[in-house]
């Protein structure tokens, strides 16, 4: 259901045709694989809403543009200005930002989130919604189920184990959301 290979890609991929889907409104996803697990939920609000929903989703590649730096060069530079290209053709009426945007020692940076949503207005994109970290545990969910829970219930919310940079790499996030309006 992620398209792989076509819309999702990995080394040596290239995007398919398919890849841009005609509907109104219009939602295209950019992002890498945590953006891409996102589209079995998309894929449904296209079937109930008729809905066009792109998806330019990239291994190990956060949806930033940057003029220097990690995110300007490479594979994630050039795929990165390719769907900067496709958003300035098809005019998406939203763009959804995702990534495991605790990769920040790995070049994703918010700091360059400002020129990305920048770059996509100026392409005449409606709006731009970041979307923020997804939960993240030290190990495996059921291996953490396991031990802070054994066979006693399972509460319907729990931080055990969780990731602790999760909530400040949030907070940052959205402080960047509303700093950009």
């Amino acid at each position: 259901e992620w398209r792989d290979h076509e819309c999702f890609l990995h080394e040596g991929d290239t995007f398919s045709a398919a890849c841009a889907e005609p509907g109104s409104p219009t939602v295209l996803l950019w992002g890498d694989s945590h953006a891409a697990a996102l589209v079995p939920g998309l894929t449904e609000l296209r079937r109930q809403t008729g809905a066009g929903v792109g998806q330019f989703t990239v291994s190990a590649c956060g949806p930033l543009i940057d003029e220097e730096g990690p995110e300007a060069e490479g594979r994630c530079g050039e795929l990165n200005r390719e769907i900067l290209q496709i958003v300035g053709r098809d005019k998406p009426d939203a763009v959804l930002l995702h990534a495991d945007w605790t990769r920040g020692t790995a070049g994703y940076n918010l700091t360059h989130l400002g020129a990305t949503v920048r770059r996509i207005r100026e392409r005449g994109a409606g709006s731009v919604i970041l979307i923020g970290p997804a939960p993240q545990w030290k190990r495996a969910l059921p291996r953490v189920l396991w031990h802070c829970y054994g066979r006693g219930a399972i509460p319907e919310f729990s931080t055990c184990e969780l990731n602790p940079s999760i909530p400040a790499i949030d907070l940052k996030a959205e402080e960047a959301a509303r700093s950009l309006g």
